[in-house]
């Protein structure tokens, strides 16, 4: 679920991204949330629709940039008059985005399964049966092949049983 998670949140960014270098591309402005949040205010305050608002910011970025209809510099101005810089900023997010959905398919993989076997076997003889799942956790005992098992949960390549409660390495155990 999380991994689905993270890929809805990529696909939304880069969406995000692709809109506003659409908007770029036709208007020769890159719009930013703070603009946004500028052109509503000034519709509020003139008590004009926001469209008609944020035409007449368009029209006045468009002038003050000396472009209608082709790309500005990187070096937009914002609302506010100060200096935005605009390079890298889509490949920054892909790799962002690319980073973030690498991480929820690592944490994906560590989490328990969904559905562990219910019984198990012990398929060696005398094996650690550990505190935390991890080799060089704390011995707590020792138990012999053949012993039956109930599984509550398996993370990481070990198993954790009830009964003595604690941690086996998932290959020396085999499904019933």
């Amino acid at each position: 679920m999380a991994i689905l998670g993270g890929i809805i949140a990529v696909v939304a960014l880069l969406l995000s991204f692709a809109i506003q270098n659409h908007v770029h591309k036709e208007t020769g402005v890159w719009v930013s949330r703070s603009n946004l949040r500028y052109v509503r205010r000034q519709a509020r305050l003139k008590g004009i629709p926001e469209e008609q608002a944020y035409e007449e910011w368009i029209a006045r970025k468009q002038q003050r940039l000396g472009v209608v209809g082709s790309m500005a510099g990187p070096d937009d101005a914002d609302p506010v008059g100060e200096p935005r810089s605009r390079k890298g900023g889509c490949s920054m997010a892909v790799l962002a985005g690319v980073i973030v959905l690498g991480l929820l398919l690592w944490w994906g993989s560590t989490l328990p399964s969904a559905s562990p076997p219910a019984m198990a076997v012990v398929d060696r003889d005398r094996v650690n049966c550990r505190q935390s799942p991890s080799a060089s956790s704390v011995v707590v005992t020792k138990l012999d092949g053949g012993k039956r098992v109930r599984v509550a949960s398996q993370s990481g390549g070990w198993s954790q049983i009830q009964d003595p409660a604690c941690w086996i390495r998932s290959d020396l155990l085999k499904s019933e």
